[in-house]
């Protein structure tokens, strides 16, 4: 019973000292509880999952039939696409694209009507400037969608009711074909009064042709444009219909006892002849396979970028950045706890070192020691992952200093703010996930909203990632905006990291 006791004395003396000295840290706790619980209400207040509307281009020539309709359902899409512009350069749009100044290209193809009567769908094509995998897959749906609006748009109604239509009005085209000819036929025999019981038989034809199209007016008005006839020509159904009323050989009786009826023979056959085309048209309209009608159009999504550009690519570059940024923060923020700790602080004080020349040869150890970290990292996932490498090794030598430079800073404030080693660590810990979060490393900046979004450039890893996947994936020199932004905020920290220690050292 005695070794039972003595065990649990020791438990209980175990559990007190932790206890106490986890008590004894009260801003550790909150650190742990409320750190990540604050990163995570300010992502959930942030986060938005409605897409900004894609910049949008189209590349369509000025003589395209579907110019104006493209414009005029641009403006539908307004939650989905923002017009940038239309233009037939398609050099121009790859300028706009490769440049940043659009997210998508959309090549309209020419002669979609001659494509559509061979019996083949046209191609749309749709470019985008996208490296994220997650980003190219949307831009596929993004073309497969621009497609099927078109074809609902363009040629929707065609596809439902056209072919009932047109086999509907066939035959009555049928019947006055051969009313018409057959009218003909006995005025050339001088029967004029058959020829008027024919005559009559037309106009009954034409009238329920006319009342047949009626129901469909719009549609059939718009068959032979959409396949190759011009609107408004004498080629448009209606007109055609119209044509045929107004002929006089037709809408007036023939006079019997007349010499000749060669005027009248001739105004048949023109009847004739219109009615002939009107047939070729409907026959035309109803030899389209029914699922070329449906779906005219397919896309096919291309890459502007030249390398192929794996999920585990992509990650690459966030993942360099990430852990150059954590070591050093890490690494950085724990040298001045152990220096206090130490005593060290005071010898410092002491020693006619200025606090600026302390902090510049911690600077210049650190940066030597993570240069080489970097370097190793940078040859294993290039010659070990095989990980694209397109630009300029210079270029990411510059990011890579730049990053320890600016973390650096972070992890020397975190370690004036932090009493003990553990509570570095913790703070440390807390900078990796709220890096992880606002940094651009899994989730585009764009879904964040602005006030949001604003606090993502107060990280070091945001600048890191954005020009080391320019560099690596797309072979792109170094952004001079980022570049001058990373290089001010690190100054900015090292001028706020001198200050603390001065102010540190002369309270010593």
């Amino acid at each position: 019973m005695r070794r039972i006791g003595s065990f649990f004395v020791r438990i209980f003396s175990f559990f007190r000292k932790e206890f106490v000295e986890v008590l004894r840290q009260p801003k550790l706790i909150l650190t742990l509880i409320l750190g990540p619980f604050l990163i995570l209400l300010l992502f959930g207040l942030g986060y938005t999952n409605q897409r900004p509307p894609e910049r949008t281009m189209f590349v369509i020539s000025k003589d395209n039939p579907f110019a104006e309709q493209i414009k005029n359902k641009a403006a539908d899409l307004d939650y989905v696409i923002k017009l940038v512009g239309v233009t037939d350069d398609f050099d121009l749009m790859m300028r706009n694209l490769n440049r940043n100044a659009i997210d998508l290209g959309v090549i309209i193809p020419d002669n979609v009507y001659e494509t559509i009567r061979s019996n083949q769908q046209a191609l749309i094509e749709t470019y985008h400037n996208q490296i994220d995998p997650a980003q190219i897959t949307y831009m596929e749906y993004m073309g497969a969608f621009l497609a099927d609006v078109i074809n609902r748009q363009i040629l929707q109604s065609v596809a439902e009711q056209g072919q009932i239509e047109a086999q509907n009005v066939g035959p009555l085209v049928d019947n006055a074909i051969e009313n018409t000819r057959n009218t003909r036929i006995m005025l050339e025999q001088g029967d004029v009064e058959s020829a008027q019981h024919y005559q009559r038989a037309v106009r009954g034809n034409l009238s329920t042709l006319q009342l047949a199209v009626g129901t469909s007016a719009s549609l059939l008005q718009g068959i032979n444009q959409e396949f190759g006839g011009d609107a408004g020509s004498e080629g448009d159904i209606l007109a055609k219909l119209q044509t045929t009323q107004d002929n006089t050989a037709i809408a007036q009786d023939f006079q019997t006892g007349q010499e000749n009826y060669d005027q009248e023979i001739a105004s048949l056959q023109e009847e004739e002849n219109i009615l002939l085309e009107l047939q070729t048209d409907l026959d035309s309209f109803t030899s389209i396979h029914p699922a070329i009608i449906t779906r005219p159009f397919v896309s096919k999504t291309k890459s502007a970028i030249q390398a192929e550009v794996s999920p585990t690519s992509f990650f690459i570059p966030g993942v360099i950045v990430l852990l150059l940024q954590h070591m050093t923060i890490t690494l950085s923020s724990l040298s001045l706890v152990r220096e206090r700790r130490a005593g060290t602080m005071e010898l410092f004080r002491v020693s006619p070192l200025k606090p600026v020349e302390i902090l510049f040869n911690k600077y210049f150890s650190y940066l030597v020691i993570g240069l080489l970290i970097a370097a190793i990292l940078a040859l294993v996932v290039r010659f070990g992952l095989n990980s694209p490498m397109l630009g300029s090794w210079v270029d990411m030598l510059i990011v890579v200093v730049l990053l320890l430079f600016a973390s650096l800073g972070v992890g020397f404030i975190i370690s004036f703010l932090s009493k003990t080693e553990t509570q570095a660590v913790q703070l440390s810990m807390i900078a990796l996930l709220f890096s992880v979060f606002f940094s651009g490393f899994f989730l585009d900046l764009r879904y964040l909203l602005y006030p949001v979004r604003y606090i993502s450039y107060l990280i070091p890893a945001t600048y890191g990632i954005q020009m080391l996947q320019l560099n690596m994936l797309r072979g792109l020199p170094i952004n001079q905006t980022s570049m001058f932004s990373l290089a001010g905020f690190g100054l900015a920290l090292f001028f706020i990291a001198w200050l603390l220690l001065r102010r540190t050292m002369a309270d010593e």
